[in-house]
């Protein structure tokens, strides 16, 4: 009777201990998805966002998104926080435009640093640097050196 007892006992424990377990599995996955986005983005740069469904926080590949956003050349960078449980902070620090440069085939934005990173029309108050005789691309930074060969 007492060894009965024992074995029903023992089931009655081991299941309690799986359905224990599957409900910690539950709430962790239920937890820890990220349920909200805080930026400083506009409205329409949140088109840009990637899907972040079904995501857990923990297994977020921070520098996956980082080059996400680093692919649109007018971002200068990226940081991202996580705010445990569910929250994901993304501050966004978009390239500012110093100047443009009009080079042999077209106009471009540069900004402080000399980075080329978007092309432009030519009606801006900004300052131009004639650059006629060079062939510029997207990407390039201009110095002192490139403006001079």
């Amino acid at each position: 009777m007492r060894k009965r007892n024992r074995i029903i006992y023992s089931i009655i424990y081991v299941q309690l201990f799986i359905l224990s377990f599957a409900g910690l599995v539950y709430l962790f996955f239920t937890i820890f998805k990220i349920k909200s986005i805080e930026t400083n983005a506009s409205s329409q740069s949140m088109n840009y966002f990637p899907n972040f469904d079904n995501t857990l926080i923990f297994g977020l590949d921070e520098e996956k998104i980082r080059r996400h956003f680093l692919s649109d050349s007018t971002i200068e960078s990226v940081f991202i926080k996580k705010k445990y449980p569910d929250t994901l902070v993304i501050t966004i620090i978009k390239r500012e435009e110093a100047g443009m440069i009009q080079a042999k085939n077209g106009v471009f934005k540069v900004d402080t640093l000399g980075f080329i990173y978007d092309t432009a029309s030519s009606s801006s108050a900004r300052p131009v640097i004639h650059l006629e005789d060079k062939e510029l691309n997207l990407g390039n930074n201009i110095t002192h050196k490139t403006m001079l060969i």
